[in-house]
């Protein structure tokens, strides 16, 4: 969970990140949640069915836990690029999902991030890592 909000405070110029992918794009927005320390944001674009397992309250707590000790300041992020993978989701089975690198850049040193996301009703949903919500399920922090 500490790669997934790596940062606090967001001092980027977005415009030059710009993706024409809506996967891509659902993911730039998604990490600005998470630099921004909007959990009930990124929450609202977790998939509905690892909704059902994670409880918002929960969710926003270890968010909050996490950024405890970490460097808030996240310079720099843009999209590395995309794939199609079939994965076995807990909650969903067998799905195929676009696979989001992203690079997030904090003073010197620079993290590679994947992100799962999947169309649910129209709107791109990001999922969490099968272990993070198992974890999560048994009121956890990942």
């Amino acid at each position: 969970m500490r790669f997934v909000i790596i940062g606090v405070t967001l001092s980027l110029l977005l415009a030059g990140c710009g993706s024409s992918d809506p996967a891509d794009e659902a993911v730039l927005d998604l990490v600005a949640l998470f630099s921004e320390s909007d959990y009930e944001g990124a929450y609202d674009m977790l998939h509905p069915a690892h909704q059902n397992v994670v409880p918002e309250e929960l969710f926003v707590e270890c968010g909050t836990q996490a950024e405890i000790g970490s460097s808030p300041r996240v310079d720099e992020f843009r999209v590395t690029g995309d794939t199609k993978r079939d994965r076995t989701v807990t909650e969903l089975g067998d799905v195929e999902v676009t696979e989001v690198g992203v690079n997030l850049v904090q003073g010197n040193q620079t993290f590679y991030r994947t992100w799962d996301v999947f169309k649910n009703d129209g709107k791109w949903r990001w999922l969490l890592a099968n272990d993070d919500l198992e974890d999560f399920r048994g009121g956890r922090c990942p």
